[in-house]
């Protein structure tokens, strides 16, 4: 018959004589038994391993939102200079600046397209 998940097993561990004084030493400052000693702390190293990885998955994230927060800086920027180009006295700049705001357009129409297909 198949055990079930919180069913307790016996487990034979072989550890070095300083490791299992420790945990006693531990056991015995915690009021407990070795055996609970080596549960919790089993069941806390996953723990800790679980949170160093959220804690990963959160720094990702931190990350990943101020490259977002820079792009959207700098598409600003863009757009701020193409609009003080626009507004240039020189036609040669003025002419550019139209070559940009046209290509934009075509750029947005096509992603336009391409999130309703």
């Amino acid at each position: 018959m198949p055990r079930r998940p919180d069913d307790p097993v016996s487990l034979v561990l072989r550890i070095r004589e300083r490791l299992r004084a420790r945990i006693e030493h531990h056991a015995k400052a915690h009021q407990t038994s070795i055996n609970n000693e080596i549960r919790v702390r089993l069941e806390n190293s996953f723990q800790a391993e679980a949170t160093r990885s959220l804690d990963e998955i959160a720094v990702d994230m931190t990350r990943g939102w101020e490259r977002y927060g820079e792009r959207f800086l700098r598409l600003q920027l863009e757009d701020d200079l193409i609009a003080a180009m626009a507004k240039s006295a020189d036609p040669e700049v003025a002419k550019a600046a139209q070559v940009l705001l046209l290509t934009e357009r075509g750029l947005r129409r096509r992603r336009e397209r391409e999130e309703r297909s």
